[in-house]
């Protein structure tokens, strides 16, 4: 074809399979979707269209339960034996040399039948049936039945999937405040609100990532397998149950993750199944006991740093020092500089000018937010913005004070640094951080959030420079005696 589509009729490499051509049918609802006796005219009507030379046809709208139907007995596939009548309609269609694409689609409060459900009991004005409002468990059953489906459709042969999550729909029904009025983990905010899209596309990527550790597994034979983070821990170790891996081991590196109730029993069901669930931090460890996890194979290894760096400057004289307020994070929502921000105005209304330093990259967006507060806040020559910093030792061995204003943590290896360098530490009182530091022996614990707070705990330090460098020296003998390299692998 000549410009201006130059590449229109040209293949297209998409790694898991190849489309003849650029053209795609998008779904179109025929009404063939809907009964048994139907699905040979689709066939025959969806490969008519390969023949015709579409690339990628995408079906017509197919529910992955009936809760999901647009009405009664609508086109759904969530058992193998509908995945067995769909095999007639992919084979046709790949015949004549196409590929294509199963859309899912849960019609949600849109459906025209007394089974439909939603995020909140509000009717839709295009049906005469109020949804049942779905619980926390409900919902997480929808979501396994969006991923059941797309299973299913791998196994009769389709080469996609295509997630219908607009025009009203139920994931649309659960991103717009209008119709999601829950309060819990599933409403709210927008973060919660697009939690149901955020776990329904993954899912069936787990899937495929699970098949393939299975053959890596099963290629290599490992005696042990080791499942960091979440929430891979959990879609490493079924593969590695699949594959007859003898050894399981958990490691958990945060003390708050986003565990649905769902996710919640699949990681107990797998405790039952793993040799050693291991914390980064008592914290962490005291987190996976709450979630149900067995006290006798679960236990805390703290992270360790690498000293060396520290050996000969920790020990260096505040006096000698910059009298300034460090905070080594990246910016991330779990991160909290705007109370140390806020905390340095207090100060400075108290005539205390101490500069602030922030060490860390992050998210963009999130730095930008705290530079817009601290300018705000008549802080612009006080609070600087370092970035990635190439000498994190040389920083914080040049500094009197560091803080880690954070709302949960595993274990801060950034403030067993801190601690390390021989700087007064203060951290918000939260799991990974409360059980690193003794408030008032080597370290300082605030409320998460407490602006005041963290002020009186620097204003007493910037009054009384002998008693923060008192428990910077306690700080780095702690540091250097529990929370080296050697020490973690003893």
């Amino acid at each position: 074809m000549t410009a201006p589509y130059p590449h229109l009729l040209a293949p297209l490499d998409l790694g898991f399979t190849t489309l003849p051509n650029r053209v795609l049918m998008g779904s179109m609802h025929t009404g063939l979707e809907d009964g048994r006796k139907h699905f040979a005219a689709l066939a025959e009507y969806l490969a008519e269209r390969a023949r015709g030379g579409v690339g990628l046809i995408v079906t017509g709208g197919f529910a992955p339960n009936i809760a999901g139907w647009t009405k009664p007995f609508a086109g759904t596939l969530a058992t193998s034996a509908a995945a067995r009548r769909h095999r007639q309609v992919t084979d046709a269609v790949h015949t004549e040399g196409g590929r294509i694409a199963l859309q899912i689609l849960h019609s949600g409060r849109y459906g025209y039948h007394p089974f439909c459900v939603a995020p909140s009991r509000i009717k839709s004005p295009i049906s005469p049936f109020a949804p049942r409002e779905l619980s926390a468990a409900g919902v997480e059953r929808q979501i396994r039945a969006f991923i059941r489906c797309a299973t299913l459709a791998r196994e009769a042969g389709y080469d996609g999937v295509e997630v219908m999550g607009s025009e009203g729909y139920l994931i649309n029904q659960f991103l717009v405040a209008h119709t999601n009025q829950r309060s819990d983990e599933w409403g709210g905010s927008y973060a919660n609100r697009m939690r149901l899209a955020v776990e329904v596309v993954p899912g069936w990527s787990h899937l495929a990532t699970i098949a393939a550790l299975v053959r890596v597994c099963r290629r290599f034979q490992p005696e042990v397998f080791v499942a960091h983070g979440f929430s891979e821990h959990l879609w490493g170790r079924f593969a590695a149950l699949l594959a007859g891996v003898p050894h399981l081991v958990h490691v958990e590196h945060n003390s708050r993750e986003r565990y649905t109730r769902w996710r919640a029993a699949q990681a107990r069901w797998l405790a039952a199944r793993t040799g050693a669930i291991v914390g980064c931090s008592e914290g962490v460890r005291a987190s996976l006991l709450g979630l149900g996890m067995p006290p006798r194979r679960t236990l805390a290894i703290d992270n360790g740093i690498r000293l060396e760096p520290f050996a000969n400057v920790g020990d260096r004289p505040h006096a000698e020092r910059a009298v300034q307020v460090v905070m080594a994070a990246r910016f991330a929502r779990q991160k909290d500089p705007a109370t140390l921000i806020r905390a340095a105005a207090r100060l400075r209304a108290r005539g205390f000018t101490v500069p602030v330093l922030f060490a860390g990259g992050g998210k963009a967006s999130l730095r930008r937010g705290a530079e817009r507060l601290a300018a705000e806040l008549g802080l612009g020559e006080q609070v600087r913005f370092l970035g990635q910093h190439a000498d994190m030792p040389g920083l914080l061995t040049g500094s009197t004070l560091h803080v880690l204003s954070t709302h949960y943590e595993g274990m801060p290896l950034a403030l067993v640094e801190a601690m390390a360098a021989g700087c007064a530490v203060a951290g918000s009182a939260v799991p990974g951080v409360r059980e690193l530091l003794r408030d008032g022996v080597d370290g300082r614990l605030f409320p998460e959030g407490d602006d005041e707070a963290l002020a009186a705990i620097l204003e007493g330090w910037l009054r009384e420079p002998a008693s923060a460098e008192q428990l910077g020296r306690a700080a780095r003998t702690r540091a250097c005696a529990e929370f080296g390299l050697q020490r973690m692998t003893e």
